[in-house]
């Protein structure tokens, strides 16, 4: 999922990979979208809301695609993100399905302040300064089926608060200060892939 910014020209969806990028159009309508290099008629994105919420988002080294099929936004923030001038924008797009926060600045404050975000799928948050009381937030997303918390300070008793989680699949608990999965986590029965090393010291 690669976006490429361009300085003028207005927002595009490619209808083919979901990228969305900023070009002029050829006088026949077409161009060629810069991550999967494809010549398209892309489409333009519809709401207005939605095209100011991409273009801040681009603005401050923000990561979009638009899975088409299910009509719902992707979103990837870095070290190289202004996190706080990407929240508000995220929250006016219409459905995110998929955010994924790493090496970044990220805390608990950021994660609460897009707890209305309840169609979340996937989330990763590797190696941001989220703690146990973000997991208050991420039991909200009820739709959760992929969660990243390696790298974080998160530990078992955290994770108890994640019982409401019935559909989560996949969870990294890489370098956390998880050392061991209690039974009260009645959730973790459902989960196919689990990452759990590099136990963290206290």
């Amino acid at each position: 999922m690669r976006t490429a910014l361009e300085p003028t020209g207005p927002s595009w969806r490619c209808n083919l990979c979901g990228n969305i990028f900023a070009s002029q159009l050829s006088i026949h309508g077409d161009t060629t979208c810069p991550a999967c290099g494809n010549l398209i008629w892309p489409s333009l994105i519809e709401s207005r809301e939605a095209q100011n919420a991409c273009k801040v988002l681009l603005d401050v080294g923000a990561t979009i695609g638009f899975d088409t099929i299910s009509k719902a936004w992707k979103i990837e923030l870095t070290s190289n993100s202004a996190i706080d001038d990407a929240l508000e924008p995220i929250l006016q797009l219409d459905r995110v399905c998929e955010l994924m926060i790493s090496n970044a600045d990220f805390g608990d404050d950021h994660l609460e302040a897009l707890r209305s975000l309840h169609r979340l799928e996937v989330l990763s948050l590797s190696n941001t300064d989220i703690t146990n009381r973000a997991l208050s937030t991420i039991q909200h997303f009820l739709q959760l089926q992929v969660l990243d918390l390696s790298l974080t300070a998160v530990n078992e008793r955290g994770l108890i608060q994640l019982n409401k989680l019935s559909q989560i699949w996949s969870l990294d608990l890489d370098s956390t200060h998880v050392d061991c999965l209690m039974s009260e986590h009645d959730w973790l029965q459902n989960i196919e892939l689990l990452v759990l090393s590099n136990h963290k010291s206290s």
